[in-house]
């Protein structure tokens, strides 16, 4: 989800017990076993890796948000890899398309090779030559793994899920833990439970969204919002599926609490988020399965990029400590 421009939160960490935890590499029964560790910028608030696509580098969208990774359209046509209509619709932030799929012969991760990988096919990313993300790396993947954020070294890390319980953070002995909920699609998602004004919401933990984004229809039933009184000023957004731009009203609340962590006097977008079927596609006799209720709120990386973040997909726990400033990326 494109911004137009980036916005300052205030933030204040709320005064909370740490989780007290050792050095996960100090036990080397308990190791983490790395599988990759990738150099990742950050740009206009956008977390991107690269990935070699065909021989072709080119940079991704960490998207914990994505229920299936994606390359853009252009570089399947530059590729000239062969795509395919399939059966089925793809679902994102902005509503429905029709689905689309090509197979990548050979990509490269760091030094992780796969072969004749499926991809679904979007329109609203580039070519791998023109400076713009070339596609998501999405749940599917992610969720075979745990993942680090490190804004500061600008690193992002991959690890097999084979470690020992609550031993994952290396980089300190104090640290917060946050369990989530993996949902009830074949791949998972990050649902926290977050307050705004005091107001509990479920929320997902959206590496691919660059600013935290509430439904509409939620600030309009549970906060009691009014976009036409409120007089906020308004900005577009696309992404995820459809090529469509909706508009979206930047509010100032009160708070936003999720964890141990306070962000006083926080824009957050109010925005017609449209996800129904849960940002996935639906296929064949699985259309139910797929199916998972809305989120109320994304927490994008305005807020995720104040962290160092370790995400434990098979223990359904984030485990993070306040980040040093991001390395701005040229």
């Amino acid at each position: 989800m494109s911004r137009t421009k980036s916005r300052i939160l205030h933030a204040l960490l709320a005064v909370a017990a740490a989780t007290l935890g050792w050095p996960a590499l100090a036990d080397p029964g308990c190791a983490l076993k790395q599988v990759a560790s990738l150099p990742m910028r950050y740009v206009n608030q956008e977390i991107l890796v690269d990935f070699t696509v065909e021989d072709a580098p080119v940079s991704f969208l960490v998207d914990t948000g994505a229920g299936v990774s994606v390359i853009g359209y252009r570089l399947a046509s530059r590729l000239k890899l062969p795509v395919k209509t399939v059966p089925g619709t793809m679902y994102g932030v902005t509503g429905a398309s029709e689905m689309h799929v090509a197979t990548v012969p050979t990509l490269k991760l760091g030094q992780m090779v796969g072969h004749n990988q499926n991809f679904f096919v979007d329109d609203n990313f580039g070519d791998g030559q023109d400076r713009r993300p070339a596609g998501i790396f999405g749940a599917d993947y992610l969720g075979a793994y745990d993942f680090e954020i490190d804004f500061a070294a600008g690193k992002f890390n991959l690890y097999l899920h084979d470690h020992c319980p609550d031993r994952v953070v290396y980089w300190d002995s104090e640290y917060f833990k946050l369990p989530f909920s993996p949902g009830e699609n074949r791949t998972p998602s990050i649902k926290i439970p977050v307050s705004v004004d005091g107001d509990p919401l479920q929320d997902i933990l959206d590496t691919g969204s660059n600013h935290t984004t509430m439904r509409l229809a939620t600030a309009r039933v549970k906060l009691n919002y009014d976009e036409t009184a409120a007089g906020d000023p308004t900005t577009t957004f696309g992404g995820g599926a459809s090529t469509a731009r909706k508009t979206t009203y930047m509010h100032r609340f009160s708070s936003l609490e999720f964890g141990p962590i306070t962000l006083r006097n926080p824009v957050i977008d109010v925005a017609p988020i449209d996800m129904g079927k849960g940002g996935a596609p639906e296929t064949g006799s699985h259309i139910n399965s797929m199916r998972i209720d809305q989120p109320e709120m994304l927490v994008g990386t305005d807020v995720i990029s104040k962290l160092h973040l370790y995400v434990d997909y098979a223990d359904s726990a984030i485990y993070f400590t306040l980040a040093q400033p991001p390395k701005a990326a040229n």
